[in-house]
């Protein structure tokens, strides 16, 4: 199955207070919880995942999805799956 990981200029969801929006300067840690959306054909799917490896050099942060996800048929993924991202397709993050 094929998705597009979407830029976080992208995505307008709706977030919980505590969030943060993500820009160039934020600091994001190992274990914060980071917004993130793909798209497959016109629908898109925005989900949390937890940050478990940075690599900072790079500006990439593995995550592992979590949380149940409702277009799994068509995008192909589901809870648990690991994505490795940059950080423009972060949306926001918890700590």
């Amino acid at each position: 199955m094929n998705y597009k990981l979407l830029e976080a200029s992208d995505v307008s969801p709706v977030l919980p207070p505590e969030a943060i929006i993500v820009n160039e300067n934020t600091d994001i840690q190992e274990g914060d919880y980071a917004k993130i959306a793909v798209q497959i054909g016109p629908a898109k799917e925005i989900f949390w995942a937890v940050v478990y490896a940075i690599d900072r050099e790079n500006d990439k942060f593995a995550v592992r999805i979590n949380q149940d996800l409702v277009l799994t048929k068509y995008h192909g993924l589901s809870d648990a799956d690991e994505l490795v991202v940059e950080r423009k397709h972060i949306v926001a993050i918890i700590k």
